[in-house]
């Protein structure tokens, strides 16, 4: 009784287990993710991820949010291998122990940024191949942050955010992430959330436009924050090459409609739901633009 004592006080429960079951079916399940994690083959390792995501939320959202269950999810994102650090992302990024999975979620960011930039300078396909891959579970990892309605999410994007800068050559990878984190951030919503996107458009503006990279990602930025405009109900300013001075007076105008701070989430996001392309349910129905 002592050992379920305290494992009942890792998995957040308050007192006496109401589904002893419950939590010895997920010390069953934690023993095969350890076990599975020990494979040598990869793709077993990341079965092994989902496996125990799956697993663990068929025994109930409580248990599912348990802190125990969102740090040994963590655990599989030290894994070198991207489709075993994918399928962590996929795991932590709803109905988790928020603190945790933003933790987790935040410390993976800075080495897959690096790996897509050291990456950029290997022509051969193998390299080419993990960059996009590393690329990807980025973007994941940012829209998992993005559903996390909670100030240290917004830190751990704008940090990688303030990042990003133009840069010539193979070596850029700003087109890369640049749009993963301004939908990670303009999704939270918050006044400095959004404040900071607005400001990296003027990072991207001027000269740096006659670069194609930069140009890129500068129109990515724009397509960011109309879609955002779009769902706080207002028409967006048109794309010209003067864009981040537009966006700056758009956020002058519209910034007392946003949300100061978010606080700190006490119960875990919720399972995102799907929206067909073309039919965002937030979008403002299609007009004359407002330029502010």
């Amino acid at each position: 009784m002592f050992e379920l004592g305290v494992l009942l006080l890792l998995l957040g429960a308050p007192g006496p287990p109401q589904d002893p079951a419950g939590v010895e079916a997920e010390r069953s399940l934690r023993a095969a993710y350890s076990s599975g994690l020990h494979a040598a083959d990869a793709s077993t390792r990341a079965g092994a991820v989902s496996a125990y995501s799956e697993g663990t939320r068929a025994l109930g959202a409580e248990l599912a949010a348990s802190k125990l269950v969102a740090s040994t999810l963590a655990k599989a994102l030290d894994d070198d291998d991207l489709q075993v650090q994918s399928a962590a992302v996929l795991a932590l990024a709803w109905g988790r122990h928020p603190e945790t999975a933003i933790a987790a979620l935040r410390e993976v960011l800075p080495g897959l940024r690096n790996e897509a930039e050291n990456l950029s300078t290997r022509p051969d396909g193998p390299s080419q191949e993990r960059r996009r891959l590393a690329s990807q579970v980025y973007a994941a990892a940012c829209a998992a942050l993005g559903r996390h309605a909670d100030d240290r999410a917004v830190e751990a994007l704008a940090e990688e955010l303030r990042k990003i800068r133009p840069q010539q050559g193979p070596g850029a990878v700003a087109e890369l992430h640049a749009r993963p984190l301004a939908d990670g951030l303009l999704a939270l919503g918050s006044a400095p959330a959004v404040e900071l996107v607005v400001k990296t458009t003027g990072v991207f503006s001027g000269s740096t436009l006659r670069d194609g990279a930069s140009l890129a990602t500068a129109r990515q930025l724009h397509t960011a924050l109309a879609a955002f405009s779009e769902r706080l109900g207002h028409g967006p300013p048109t794309w010209t090459e003067l864009y981040d001075q537009d966006w700056r007076k758009w956020f002058k105008a519209h910034a007392a409609e946003l949300p100061v701070r978010l606080g700190q989430m006490q119960q875990p996001a919720a399972a995102p739901v799907y929206v067909a392309p073309g039919r965002d349910r937030d979008a403002r129905q299609p007009g004359r633009p407002e330029r502010p």
